[in-house]
């Protein structure tokens, strides 16, 4: 295989990395990505930083908690209130069972 070829395929095999990061990726794009990574010591460099960056991302949301009651009353005041003026559509069915996990 040429460079001109090997171009594309490295570019498709760094842009997987986060997928396979996070475990993701279908058995066969695992297993190009695991070779890639076995031959080249810079996407290595790469999938580390990846890691890295996905272990931050995760604990970062870990530590800020869920949103509050009062921050769902207010998400589901506003929809209300864009329903009623027919900027929005629900389907009954979806509202009905809104309503009824609320009560």
């Amino acid at each position: 295989m040429n460079a001109i070829n090997e171009e594309p395929e490295h570019q498709e095999i760094e842009a997987l990395l986060p997928w396979h990061a996070a475990g993701t990726l279908s058995r066969r794009d695992a297993n190009r990505v695991e070779q890639a990574l076995a031959g080249d010591r810079e996407l290595a460099r790469q999938y580390d930083l990846v890691r890295e960056e996905l272990i931050e991302t995760i604990h970062l949301n870990e530590t800020l908690g869920a949103p509050s009651a009062r921050a769902m009353e207010r998400l589901f005041a506003a929809i209300a209130v864009q329903i009623s003026n027919g900027r929005a559509t629900l389907n009954i069915r979806t509202a009905d069972s809104i309503s009824a996990s609320r009560a």
